[in-house]
């Protein structure tokens, strides 16, 4: 695994991973990868695009053109929060979905298929608001997952992710991350051995 990482590395210009220091404190593999990998794929778009501007104001714009918030599809209509009326009827909708098909591929290649419904941005005093409906159709799309054997796990209103780990909209902070993913390898070890 090592060799293909040096090589992957190699290939795309990326530092070999024994370039952290040796002395820093003991991490988890997978904050090892993203100390080592995230800088490299931050400055990506800048590396391959062609060069007409330099490269901090290149990515400045693409954070502040390309993907500002106006840009991007509303929240209402991706916010199954927002949704109503026959949008929540999970037994209604699931047979046009591509659940099934997916859960059919992975029967046939006898992968376990897990599904974690992250938390959306908490409000100050508790969970991100959720309808008795969503609450309902959360409930059907766990029964029917976890009936055909799939892991299925709700981070809605866990009290180890308050308001203080988020940065801007969902995204968690640095450190939110950090504390998030960690809690997420001991909370879904069962299923990641």
């Amino acid at each position: 695994m090592r060799e293909r990482a040096e090589v992957a590395a190699a290939t795309i210009s990326l530092p070999p991973m024994t370039a952290l220091a040796a002395d820093q404190p003991p991490m988890t593999f997978a904050h090892r990868t993203r100390t080592w990998l995230e800088p490299v794929l931050l400055q990506a778009p800048a590396e391959f695009a062609p060069q007409t501007m330099p490269a901090p104001e290149l990515l400045k714009a693409i954070n502040t053109e390309v993907f500002a918030l106006d840009r991007l599809r509303p929240f209402e209509a991706a916010d199954l929060a927002a949704a109503q009326g026959r949008a929540l009827d999970f037994e209604a909708n699931v047979g046009g979905s591509l659940l099934p098909e997916i859960i059919r591929l992975a029967e046939g290649a006898r992968i376990k298929l897990a599904f974690i419904r992250v938390q959306r941005r908490p409000a100050a005093d508790g969970p991100p608001p959720q309808s008795p409906e969503l609450a309902a159709y959360v409930n059907a799309l766990k029964a029917y997952l976890e009936g055909r054997g799939a892991y299925f796990h709700d981070d809605w209103g866990d009290p180890d992710e308050p308001l203080s780990m988020y940065a801007d909209g969902d995204h968690l902070t640095a450190e939110g991350r950090l504390r998030y993913t960690q809690r997420f390898s001991e909370r879904h070890a069962r299923f990641l051995q």
